[in-house]
């Protein structure tokens, strides 16, 4: 089973079979994750938060939940987790939110990691999806929008299974960096074969 711990501001790709599953675990208290999904035959087929939220009626993770394509395709479904707090509704982390936080980022935000990847597959920009935010809460307490640290422990999880055939993305969130610079602050795990 392919294994990878990122730091924050790296990400890992994996393309999965359906049955395949993946794990995102948390290796420091603190430190969220995004995960975005495409349909491995298209990758202008991807998933999306706003359709999951609705179809499913929830706008965090929870456990039998299905994760859709904006084609209404089954990508991904939560089989397990130890933590329910998660964001569907945040876009991935970019220098623009960075700036309106005066956050610093500890590598590479998000969404460069995401439109990295599809650059490489040939899509613009215009293709990265909102991500599903492991471990990722807004902050509006002050009437102002901001984001929390991440809610993860050491060791949280969330187990995935692949229900159709798709290529996942999983980046660990600069802006919500849990550890020390540089050091592994979540692991991917996954049953299929290991891409880069």
């Amino acid at each position: 089973m392919p294994e990878v711990e990122l730091a924050a501001g790296t990400m890992a790709v994996a393309t999965l079979a359906p049955g395949d599953s993946l794990c995102v675990r948390a290796l420091v208290a603190g430190q969220a994750a995004e995960l975005v999904a495409h349909a491995a035959a298209d990758p202008r087929e991807r998933l999306s938060t706003l359709l999951t939220g609705l179809a499913e009626g929830a706008y965090t993770l929870r456990e039998g939940m299905v994760l859709w394509s904006q084609e209404y395709r089954a990508l991904l479904r939560v089989e397990e987790l130890s933590n329910e707090r998660h964001d569907l509704a945040l876009e991935a982390c970019n220098p623009w939110v960075s700036r309106a936080l005066s956050a610093t980022l500890a590598g590479d935000c998000c969404w460069t990691s995401f439109r990295a990847w599809l650059e490489r597959e040939g899509l613009p920009e215009k293709w990265v999806p909102y991500p599903v935010g492991i471990f990722k809460q807004a902050d509006e307490r002050s009437g102002r929008y901001g984001l929390r640290a991440g809610s993860s422990s050491v060791g949280d999880f969330v187990r995935f299974s692949a229900a159709s055939r798709c290529t996942v993305l999983v980046s660990a969130c600069p802006l919500t960096a849990g550890g020390e610079p540089g050091a592994p602050a979540i692991e991917v795990t996954w049953n299929a074969t290991r891409e880069s």
